[in-house]
């Protein structure tokens, strides 16, 4: 008759496989002490028991770590974890050596029994157990992927509304920003054309003031002449008189 096979729950196996994940990642590669004794302690207690080297080492294996301690490694590990006050491994359906350990499938809540003949069936079935919770917990990551996908695709959708409004927005302030531009040339042309009109006028009214400083000097040195030449014949009619007084007046006390 064969032996019991040890049996774990669904939590319980999430536990192991978090316990060898935690381990392995925490502990260095060639640090297979520190890595039993925490792989060793997180088991029991998840399980409350403790176990022997070969369902250690296929635990390990179900849930893919590839360290491989040697046995003395082992023995010293598991006699640490006695020594340190774990619980005791269940006599009744687990030895020193280790059982074989079958997983009951979904369906099943008893344990299943098996013979030492089995051990590459229990093997597979505990490999196909620990795929189902694999399974699951990808099932349940995907589940929550989509619904993060449909969050972002609503923010996504909100975006692209924000985005539409905001180009809108900016095709508007562009189209006020260009009538501005606009506006601004014009009257920067006509304040050209005004400032070129004022320069034009400023050049005739230049040659005007030249045009007419030239006749003013040309009529003053004409009247400046006129007034010499007048200055000099009132001289001169003033020289005749005197002398037209004197010889009159040399002539009147003569014919007295």
């Amino acid at each position: 008759m064969g032996r019991p096979a040890t049996t774990f729950t669904s939590d319980e196996w999430r536990a192991i496989a978090a316990a060898a994940a935690s381990a392995n990642e925490t502990a260095p590669h060639h640090a297979n002490k520190e890595f039993l004794d925490q792989f060793i302690a997180a088991v029991a207690r998840a399980t409350g028991q403790l176990y022997g080297q070969t369902l250690y080492e296929r635990m390990l294996s179900a849930v893919g770590i590839r360290r491989r301690p040697s046995g003395l490694t082992w023995s010293k590990a598991i006699r640490r974890a006695r020594e340190a006050g774990l619980p005791e491994p269940r006599s009744r359906n687990v030895r020193e050596a280790g059982e074989p350990i079958a997983p009951p499938p979904a369906a099943s809540h008893g344990p299943l029994p098996v013979d030492e003949r089995s051990d590459e069936m229990m093997d597979l079935r505990l490999r196909v157990e620990v795929s189902e919770m694999a399974l699951r917990d990808a099932y349940a990551r995907l589940a929550r992927y989509e619904a993060e996908c449909t969050t972002v695709g609503m923010r996504a959708t909100s975006a692209e509304a924000q985005v539409r409004e905001l180009t809108q927005q900016l095709e508007r302030e562009r189209a006020e920003h260009d009538q501005r531009t606009a506006d601004l040339m014009q009257r920067l042309d006509a304040l050209t054309g005004a400032v070129q009109c004022v320069a034009g006028l400023e050049n005739h009214m230049r040659m005007q003031t030249d045009n007419l400083r030239q006749q003013m000097s040309e009529q003053c040195r004409y009247w400046k002449g006129r007034a010499e030449a007048l200055d000099k014949a009132l001289a001169d009619e003033r020289i005749k008189a005197d002398a037209m007084r004197r010889a009159l007046g040399n002539r009147i006390p003569q014919s007295a």
